[in-house]
């Protein structure tokens, strides 16, 4: 049995990716700990896995903080400054919990642990929830506020990487304090965190209909497919409106898609997902992140820095 740390941050979709694979890994006989803001405390208790809560907390009826954060030209800033000056309290929270862990799981912006895990050098499994998180200069994400970016990728991957490069030097100074601390702790100034993966193991979850395996990804990337939490709970009311207001063009298109798939059949690779919505489905690709996991753990190493 392994004492497995889940660290996360942000809404429920970043949440539900981890309790997914947190509850596999519990049901093959782990000790699971969620590392992440109080709010979920009773959620991921009532799963039946640990909770150690290490913030900052958001309180979800914030409309002017949600609105700010949700900006598509200067959301992420405003979340980057936000974690960026919170990120003391959330190292010191994040040491009992990283400490007393056999291996920890990072989400991308759960800088407090990523913080422990390098000073207390226990070993480490990055993760990301979208391609951009590995900012390819061969297979560009498009930024929502800023379409014109992907022009320089006409000029090849050589002036993609120097833009890319632009913002990852940009993004630096909204996280000065994240590297302040890093100083005070004794570690090197290191690759920009919010774009650092773990050098043994990092996990792209999500499907290779989203992007597969550019040159340029860190070479210990694995596409595990969608770890799906799914309990069966209804669709808030707003939502069901909205589905039931879409127009008839949509309608037909999605029914044409799902047709295609029942024809095609439901097919698995054990590394990708094929768009198909079955929770058997589901379950076989969520015990894939687990034994892709337990494998790692029992020749996992302490961290030795950021790729």
């Amino acid at each position: 049995m392994a004492r497995i740390l889940l660290a996360t941050f942000g809404s429920l979709g970043d949440l539900f990716p981890y309790l997914a694979i947190g509850l596999e890994l519990k049901g093959r006989g782990n000790e699971v700990t969620l590392a992440t803001q109080a709010r979920y405390a009773e959620r991921i208790a009532a799963e039946g896995l640990r909770f150690h809560a290490v913030g900052p907390d958001v309180d979800p009826a914030d409309r002017k903080f949600i609105e700010q954060a949700m900006d598509a030209r200067r959301g992420t800033e405003r979340v980057l400054r936000f974690l960026s000056g919170h990120v003391r309290a959330s190292y010191d929270r994040s040491l009992p919990a990283v400490r007393d862990a056999d291996i920890v799981i990072t989400h991308p912006i759960a800088f407090g642990a990523i913080l422990a895990i390098e000073k207390l050098q226990r070993p480490w499994i990055s993760s990301v929830l979208a391609p951009i998180s590995y900012l390819s200069a061969y297979d560009p994400p498009l930024p929502a506020h800023d379409a014109w970016i992907l022009k320089a990728r006409f000029f090849g991957p050589g002036a993609m990487r120097a833009v890319w490069n632009l913002g990852e030097w940009v993004t630096r100074g909204w996280i000065r304090e994240v590297f302040a601390i890093r100083k005070e702790l004794g570690l090197p100034r290191g690759a920009n965190p919010f774009f650092a993966h773990s050098p043994q193991l990092s996990l792209a979850l999500f499907s290779k209909w989203l992007a597969d395996r550019p040159p340029d990804w860190p070479p210990q990337t694995v596409v595990t497919g969608f770890p799906f939490y799914d309990r069966g709970e209804a669709a808030p009311p707003e939502l069901e409106q909205f589905l039931a207001a879409a127009d008839s063009d949509s309608a037909r298109l999605t029914a044409r898609k799902t047709g295609d798939r029942r024809r095609n059949g439901c097919k698995f690779d054990a590394l990708w997902w094929s768009p198909c919505d079955s929770m058997t489905l589901s379950s076989r690709v969520t015990r894939f992140h687990a034994r892709l996991l337990e494998t790692h753990i029992s020749s996992a190493a302490p961290v030795g820095g950021h790729a």
